[in-house]
């Protein structure tokens, strides 16, 4: 089941056709059917219900599906990022492989957070502090994976503290945001002071 050689195409948006993005098309030999469970358990904030044979998420810019003889990748660059992700992907699966015993299998996950959820936890203020010039474009970056929750600092010091601790979790169980003990106890302690 290990992969071991892989062919990939790079083609154009069908709906975009003058963008400067590809998507790329990853064929292997090998069925990895029987390992989506277990890659779906390696991947925070995937939607995967056994025997729909696809996983999906987005990572930064991307939008990838994994399927048991075929990954494809949205918004790839050129040729070299291509092989970066394909190289990535195929080490990906077959370390999973390798660890497959001692990963808990999933059979069905599904993101519970959108772009309205975390709008609705941040303070409204649009001080654009975090990069983005609204609080809703943030929101909507974090889902993406391309902005973490941290980057808005009303949130952590003009949010009341159990609706931060909510939505960190939340954000937690999506997969969006890891939080190690230090950052944990950063947090609960920032909320005792407020």
């Amino acid at each position: 089941m290990r992969i071991k050689d892989y062919k990939f195409q790079l083609i154009n948006i069908e709906c975009l056709p003058t963008s400067v993005h590809l998507n790329l098309i990853m064929n292997f030999d090998e069925d990895i059917k029987d390992m989506l469970p277990y890659i779906a358990a390696r991947l925070p904030g995937c939607t995967y219900i056994h025997g729909t044979d696809i996983i999906n998420f987005t990572e930064k810019y991307h939008i990838v599906a994994i399927k048991p003889r075929e990954i494809t990748i949205t918004r790839v660059k050129d040729e070299k990022q291509a092989r970066e992700l394909c190289e990535y992907w195929k080490d990906f699966i077959n370390e999973t492989e390798e660890v497959k015993d001692s990963i808990e299998p999933v059979y069905e996950k599904k993101v519970e957070i959108g772009p309205l959820d975390i709008y609705r936890a941040l303070p409204a203020t649009n001080c654009g502090e975090c990069g983005y010039p609204t609080c809703m474009a943030f929101a909507a970056a974090v889902v993406k994976r391309e902005a973490d929750i941290e980057n808005c600092k009303p949130f952590f010091t003009d949010t009341d503290s159990g609706v931060r601790s909510l939505l960190l979790d939340k954000l937690q169980k999506a997969g969006l945001i890891q939080l190690t003990h230090d950052r944990k106890e950063k947090e609960l302690n920032e909320g005792a002071r407020i």
